[in-house]
């Protein structure tokens, strides 16, 4: 009640001077009161108040503007939005695979001569384990009983002389088996002829 009493009386005596008196008269009051702390929460809460009351009116203003724009709009028979929103994202289509081209490998006349040779081994082992296991033919050049025979030391593969001599010359499998091409140094065979060379 006393505060109000006081808002009372400094509202009406800055009310009633002039413009340039308005601070000498508030500064005055608060002087002349003999509690400076409590005039000055009442001057804090006063600004607080002036200034929710200014907040509160422009946004009555803002309000107002609005509602003025959609009588209009109404009066029109028209709205305006908002740019209609970007349209969505879509990634683009993947691009097809590279074309895969088909790779040629030819293989030697004699390497496709021992594929023949293996693949005809392996039909008549089918058949016939016993002709294999003591057959003398040699698989790389098919000479059906060889004079003389090599050994690969490391794997066992026996092909006859003359094409174990062969291999070990050419540069690309030299020091290799013919069938399962692991490093290999063959041995010349001694062993008695049963049956004649052909």
């Amino acid at each position: 009640l006393i505060l109000s009493r006081m808002a009372d009386e400094l509202e009406g005596d800055v009310m009633n001077a002039p413009e340039e008196d308005e601070i000498e008269i508030v500064w005055e009051n608060l002087v002349r009161a003999g509690d400076n702390a409590a005039q000055m929460q009442q001057l804090d809460r006063r600004q607080e108040e002036l200034f929710w009351n200014g907040l509160f009116d422009r946004m009555d203003v803002e309000r107002d503007r609005l509602r003025r724009i959609g009588r209009e709009i109404e009066e029109l028979g028209e709205i305006f939005l908002l740019p209609p929103p970007p349209p969505p994202f879509h990634p683009p289509p993947r691009m097809p695979h590279p074309p895969t081209r088909p790779v040629i490998r030819r293989r030697g006349a004699v390497t496709e001569g021992m594929i023949r040779e293996a693949q005809n081994l392996r039909e008549m082992d089918a058949r016939n384990t016993s002709y294999i296991r003591y057959s003398r033919d040699c698989t790389v050049c098919a000479t059906k009983n060889p004079h003389q025979r090599a050994v690969y030391s490391n794997c066992g593969h026996i092909v006859c002389y003359p094409c174990a001599v062969d291999n070990a010359r050419s540069g690309a499998t030299g020091d290799k088996c013919v069938f399962c091409r692991s490093t290999s140094a063959f041995v010349k065979l001694f062993e008695e002829e049963c049956g004649e060379e052909e």
